[in-house]
């Protein structure tokens, strides 16, 4: 289960590096062009892309095993 949450994640962050690269920044949005302010900036945000995708998925699993739970206790009796 640890390793589906760690590729969950990685996936997250992938697909949250590509969403944030392919779109232009917003108007109120300041870029930093030199330094690491920015990077630092960017990173967070997709750990945090990342961390709510893996939530979702998680919670999507979850919410499968209790139906496949529920079904199981339903045609047992």
């Amino acid at each position: 289960m640890r390793l589906g949450f760690l590729i969950g994640f990685l996936i997250g962050a992938g697909i949250a590096s590509l969403i944030s690269s392919s779109e232009a920044p917003e108007p109120g949005e300041a870029t930093v062009s030199h330094g690491g302010a920015g990077l630092i900036d960017k990173l967070k945000r997709q750990a945090e892309e990342a961390r709510a995708a893996a939530r979702e998925a998680s919670e999507e699993k979850q919410a499968e095993m209790l139906h496949d739970w529920e079904q199981t206790r339903h045609s047992s009796n």
